[in-house]
């Protein structure tokens, strides 16, 4: 508070080293507006970001905020643990531990996270493992948030849980299948019973179709408005309880002192969100970590990728119930020599081995054009890359069959980041993936960087998008994924390539597909 007008506060920047500070352009600091407010009472800016693991994260800067609430002595809050996270808990997990902790704060039969919290309304996004406080959790989110309860059909609950960003549903103890350490699907739930509900991140709200409904609408009762065709309310007896998420998430933990992330099942975007602690039991899958440059100047500017491939014998059902064993992770150096792995190693025992190979490249233009050269070479360097490739050789005397999966360190757009797409008028490229373009609004982007399945020529196919539910567009997208055979006795070569390029400042213009097309010769008789 301002020392000489008690009605005003102060704001006061302080910096430990004024001369870095200003070279990051004061972390943003000289841009200050209305929404400043919600930083909190201190926020300390220019913390290194961490590094990329195998869980995607909502956003990656080069540095992070660290945010407190003081207490009534504007002082920082001396909290003691309320217990232990056996695990970080990434986005995901931590609207699911929301989920279960105001079912619990309720004493409802289920409970509703419908979507996330948009950036400005959000501090941090995840947790990390060890001893967890109070203040952890209040500087999750800007703004706190009362818990909602009512009663909802299971008809209309089914279709809220299948388009929730995270759900909770315990089973009726009265079911003679009743299994308490459970919680059941959306296609379990019993359509005709009515379930109390708890909700947050918004509740379903009054729907009509204005367009059908006459200029004219006589009642004499809520029940007979509601009865109508044109209208309806999904939830009834909706009301709000005196108890945040925050404080419900405190209790959750303070009982159980040890709390481990709960893993996702059945469910694609979710085993890609997080490989390690997500499952989906239909397939045995290697993870390949890949630290690709997203930046042509260099530096040790990586993003983690993640390729996930996926196998199991032709013919079997896709959805199954996790398997122990199903998965295994790889991390392979740009040494030259192949990491290998051995899918006989996992559940299914499938005869295939995997040879997963890095040769770091750069992209150079002259006189000639663009052309690939070595990552060391004395040229004019615009560009830098990965050439990945990763054969399947089956020793199997059946068919296999799965997908290859590529996954992103940060979500992204969910339209816009799969390339080329439709906008390009349907024309088949040898080339399709990930895309990400930054420059000054309106104008030619200054950087761009791709992750790309090469293909066969003729043979480009459209990748599928997975996206997280109530994420929205801006943030949405986990990974895209293609369908893959393994003929019995086949190799099955998949080539990928991370590339990061930089328009000169000279260029008025660098197109990334002709530059692709320029450097498609060499990239493709040096192995790619």
């Amino acid at each position: 508070p301002n020392p000489l007008n008690p009605r005003r506060y102060v704001m006061v920047h302080a910096f430990n080293d004024a001369e870095a500070c200003a070279r990051h352009r004061f972390f943003g600091l000289g841009k200050e507006s209305a929404w400043k407010f919600r930083l909190g009472d201190c926020v300390v800016l220019g913390v290194p970001s961490r590094p990329g693991g195998w869980s995607v994260r909502m956003r990656a800067p080069a540095f992070e905020q660290v945010h407190y609430v003081f207490d009534s002595n504007w002082r920082p809050a001396k909290d003691e643990p309320l217990g232990e996270l056996a695990w970080p808990l990434d986005p995901v997990q931590v609207l699911r531990l929301r989920a279960d902790a105001i079912r619990q704060a309720a004493g409802a039969d289920a409970a509703i996270v419908s979507a996330y919290a948009p950036a400005y309304r959000r501090w941090r996004d995840s947790l990390p493992a060890g001893p967890v406080t109070l203040h952890d959790l209040a500087t999750l989110d800007a703004l706190p948030e009362y818990v909602m309860v009512g009663e909802v059909r299971g008809s209309t609950l089914a279709s809220l849980a299948r388009n929730a960003a995270a759900s909770t549903i315990l089973p009726d103890k009265r079911h003679p299948a009743y299994e308490p350490a459970r919680f059941l699907l959306a296609s379990e739930i019993d359509p005709d019973r009515t379930y109390r509900v708890a909700f947050s991140g918004g509740a379903p709200a009054y729907a009509a179709e204005y367009r059908k409904m006459p200029k004219l609408l006589f009642f004499k009762s809520p029940e007979e408005f509601l009865a109508g065709k044109h209208a309806s309310l999904p939830v009834r007896k909706l009301r709000q309880i005196p108890v945040t998420v925050t404080e419900a998430v405190a209790e959750y933990i303070r009982e159980r002192k040890r709390v481990s992330p709960r893993p996702a099942c059945f469910d694609l975007a979710g085993y890609f969100v997080d490989p390690r602690h997500n499952e989906f039991g239909a397939y045995d899958w290697l993870n390949v970590g890949v630290d690709a440059p997203v930046r042509a100047s260099g530096g040790g500017a990586t993003e983690r990728y993640v390729l996930s491939i996926a196998l199991q014998p032709a013919g079997e059902p896709s959805p199954a119930p996790p398997r122990e064993n199903s998965k295994a992770f790889l991390e392979p150096a740009a040494t030259g020599r192949p990491a290998t792995f051995d899918f006989a190693r996992l559940g299914r025992h499938l005869n295939v081995s995997a040879e997963v190979a890095l040769r770091p490249v750069a992209v150079a233009v002259g006189d000639d054009g663009f052309r690939l050269v070595g990552p060391d070479a004395q040229a004019a360097l615009i560009g830098r890359g990965l050439v990945v490739t990763v054969r399947l050789r089956s020793r199997s005397e059946k068919d296999l069959v799965g997908l290859a999966g590529l996954r992103p360190g940060v979500l992204r757009r969910i339209h816009g980041s799969i390339w080329p797409d439709d906008r390009q008028g349907g024309k088949r490229t040898w080339y399709t993936g990930l895309y990400r373009s930054a420059g000054p609004y309106r104008k030619p982007p200054v950087r761009q960087d791709a992750a790309l399945f090469l293909w066969p020529e003729g043979q480009a196919r459209r990748l599928t998008r997975l996206s997280l539910k109530g994420a929205g567009y801006n943030f949405g997208l986990v990974a895209a994924y293609r369908p893959i055979r393994l003929p019995a006795g086949k190799t099955l070569t998949l080539p990928l390539l991370f590339l990061a390029v930089e328009k000169p400042a000279k260029v008025e213009k660098l197109d990334l597909a002709e530059m692709l097309e320029k450097i498609k010769p060499d990239l493709l008789a040096s192995g790619g």
